[in-house]
C-alpha cells in the first residue's frame, strides 16, 4: 500500500530536515576542530569516519574550503605528533 502523495512530502520534508541539521552539526564541530588545528585524519577519527568519507561529505555540501584547511594542517599535525613521540 503506498502513501498518499501528501503524506509522502510530509514524511520527506522531515528527512530532508533532518539531514540539513546533520549536516550542520557536522560542519560545526569540523569547523570547531580546525580551531584547534585538526588535521584531516584526526578530525575523521573524532567523527567515527574515513578522511575520504569526510572529504566527500563535505565536498557535497559545498565546503571543500574545510577539506583544504584541514589538509594544510597535516603537516603540521603529523610533525608535532612525531616530536611529542621523540620525547
Amino acid at each position: 500500500m503506498t502513501e498518499p502523495p501528501e503524506e509522502f512530502a510530509k514524511h520527506n520534508a522531515a528527512r530532508m530536515a533532518a539531514a540539513n541539521r546533520r549536516a550542520a552539526a557536522l560542519i560545526e564541530d569540523v569547523e570547531f576542530m580546525l580551531t584547534h588545528r585538526e588535521s584531516l585524519f584526526m578530525a575523521a577519527h573524532r567523527l567515527e569516519m574515513t578522511p575520504h568519507y569526510l572529504e566527500r561529505y563535505l565536498g557535497r555540501q559545498g565546503r571543500s574550503d574545510l577539506v583544504r584547511a584541514l589538509r594544510s594542517n597535516q603537516s603540521d599535525h603529523v610533525h608535532n605528533q612525531y616530536t611529542k613521540e621523540m620525547w
